[in-house]
Protein backbone atom coordinates (compact mmCIF):
# COMPACT_ATOMS: atom_id res chain seq x y z
CA UNK A 1 0.00 0.00 0.00
CA UNK A 2 1.58 3.45 -1.13
CA UNK A 3 2.23 5.71 1.83
CA UNK A 4 0.31 8.76 2.07
CA UNK A 5 -1.78 10.24 -0.60
CA UNK A 6 -4.99 8.49 -1.65
CA UNK A 7 -5.18 4.64 -1.59
CA UNK A 8 -8.12 4.79 -4.35
CA UNK A 9 -5.77 3.25 -7.52
CA UNK A 10 -3.99 1.06 -4.61
CA UNK A 11 -7.69 -0.96 -4.14
CA UNK A 12 -8.93 -0.51 -7.87
CA UNK A 13 -5.49 -1.78 -9.26
CA UNK A 14 -5.97 -4.71 -6.23
CA UNK A 15 -9.31 -5.11 -7.60
CA UNK A 16 -8.35 -5.70 -11.38
CA UNK A 17 -5.29 -8.22 -9.97
CA UNK A 18 -8.26 -10.27 -8.40
CA UNK A 19 -10.43 -10.33 -11.17
CA UNK A 20 -7.46 -10.79 -13.71
CA UNK A 21 -6.80 -14.14 -11.64
CA UNK A 22 -10.22 -15.10 -11.44
CA UNK A 23 -10.98 -14.24 -14.91
CA UNK A 24 -7.59 -16.45 -15.88
CA UNK A 25 -8.68 -19.22 -13.84
CA UNK A 26 -12.46 -19.47 -15.04
CA UNK A 27 -10.99 -19.68 -18.54
CA UNK A 28 -8.60 -22.19 -18.10
CA UNK A 29 -11.26 -24.51 -16.04
CA UNK A 30 -13.31 -24.25 -19.57
CA UNK A 31 -10.44 -25.32 -21.39
CA UNK A 32 -9.65 -28.14 -19.01
CA UNK A 33 -13.65 -29.20 -19.11
CA UNK A 34 -13.94 -28.90 -23.07
CA UNK A 35 -10.50 -31.43 -23.19
CA UNK A 36 -12.21 -33.48 -21.25
CA UNK A 37 -15.23 -33.94 -22.98
CA UNK A 38 -13.54 -33.99 -26.32
CA UNK A 39 -11.57 -37.65 -25.21
CA UNK A 40 -14.29 -38.78 -22.72
CA UNK A 41 -15.52 -40.86 -25.91
CA UNK A 42 -12.44 -42.51 -26.65
CA UNK A 43 -11.64 -42.71 -22.98
CA UNK A 44 -15.38 -44.78 -22.88
CA UNK A 45 -14.63 -47.07 -25.38
CA UNK A 46 -11.46 -48.45 -23.95
CA UNK A 47 -13.17 -48.61 -20.44
CA UNK A 48 -16.25 -50.59 -22.31
CA UNK A 49 -13.99 -52.90 -23.99
CA UNK A 50 -11.85 -53.44 -21.21
CA UNK A 51 -14.62 -54.24 -19.12
CA UNK A 52 -16.41 -56.31 -22.00
CA UNK A 53 -13.81 -58.41 -23.77
CA UNK A 54 -14.21 -62.23 -22.33
CA UNK A 55 -10.15 -62.36 -23.74
CA UNK A 56 -9.29 -60.45 -21.13
CA UNK A 57 -8.61 -61.92 -17.51
CA UNK A 58 -8.97 -59.34 -15.15
CA UNK A 59 -6.95 -59.57 -11.22
CA UNK A 60 -5.04 -62.64 -11.88
CA UNK A 61 -3.22 -62.84 -8.61
CA UNK A 62 0.28 -63.54 -8.33
CA UNK A 63 1.19 -62.45 -5.16
CA UNK A 64 -0.18 -62.11 -1.27
CA UNK A 65 -0.21 -58.20 -1.48
CA UNK A 66 -3.10 -56.53 -2.39
CA UNK A 67 -1.90 -55.19 -5.66
CA UNK A 68 -0.03 -58.36 -7.01
CA UNK A 69 -2.23 -58.78 -10.15
CA UNK A 70 -2.16 -58.73 -13.61
CA UNK A 71 -4.41 -58.27 -16.79
CA UNK A 72 -3.75 -61.21 -18.95
CA UNK A 73 -4.98 -60.01 -22.71
CA UNK A 74 -4.93 -63.25 -24.75
CA UNK A 75 -5.53 -63.20 -28.16
CA UNK A 76 -7.58 -65.43 -30.59
CA UNK A 77 -7.06 -68.57 -31.25
CA UNK A 78 -3.75 -68.65 -28.59
CA UNK A 79 -4.48 -71.38 -26.49
CA UNK A 80 -6.11 -73.55 -28.43
CA UNK A 81 -5.28 -77.54 -29.21
CA UNK A 82 -2.89 -77.27 -32.31
CA UNK A 83 -2.59 -73.29 -31.91
CA UNK A 84 1.35 -71.70 -32.31
CA UNK A 85 2.58 -70.25 -29.46
CA UNK A 86 2.34 -66.29 -29.34
CA UNK A 87 4.67 -63.50 -28.49
CA UNK A 88 4.52 -62.29 -24.78
CA UNK A 89 4.81 -58.81 -24.18
CA UNK A 90 4.67 -57.54 -20.21
CA UNK A 91 3.20 -54.08 -19.87
CA UNK A 92 4.49 -51.89 -17.06
CA UNK A 93 2.64 -48.34 -17.31
CA UNK A 94 4.45 -45.12 -16.07
CA UNK A 95 3.94 -43.61 -12.65
CA UNK A 96 7.48 -43.28 -10.99
CA UNK A 97 6.88 -46.70 -8.94
CA UNK A 98 4.19 -44.68 -6.82
CA UNK A 99 1.38 -45.08 -8.86
CA UNK A 100 0.51 -47.34 -11.41
CA UNK A 101 -2.59 -49.89 -12.78
CA UNK A 102 -2.76 -52.71 -14.63
CA UNK A 103 -5.84 -51.04 -16.34
CA UNK A 104 -3.95 -48.14 -17.56
CA UNK A 105 -2.21 -50.52 -20.39
CA UNK A 106 -5.82 -50.88 -21.71
CA UNK A 107 -5.26 -49.04 -25.00
CA UNK A 108 -1.91 -50.67 -25.99
CA UNK A 109 -2.56 -54.31 -25.09
CA UNK A 110 -6.13 -54.06 -26.77
CA UNK A 111 -3.92 -53.33 -29.86
CA UNK A 112 -0.96 -55.68 -29.71
CA UNK A 113 -4.02 -58.74 -29.04
CA UNK A 114 -5.43 -57.74 -32.09
CA UNK A 115 -2.11 -58.16 -34.02
CA UNK A 116 -1.78 -62.01 -32.26
CA UNK A 117 0.26 -60.87 -29.16
CA UNK A 118 -0.30 -61.80 -25.64
CA UNK A 119 0.13 -58.85 -23.38
CA UNK A 120 0.29 -59.45 -19.38
CA UNK A 121 -0.05 -56.45 -17.40
CA UNK A 122 1.13 -55.89 -14.24
CA UNK A 123 0.17 -53.85 -11.55
CA UNK A 124 2.55 -52.84 -8.44
CA UNK A 125 2.25 -51.32 -5.23
CA UNK A 126 2.38 -47.79 -4.00
CA UNK A 127 5.25 -47.95 -1.92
Amino acid sequence: RPSGGSTGPFVLNTLYQTCRRGAIGVTLLVRFVVFALALAPWFLAIGIRYARDPNIRRGVRVGPKPRNNVDIYIPAGAGEEGAPPVPVVVAVMGGAWVIGHRAWSAALAARLKEAGVMVVAVDYRNC
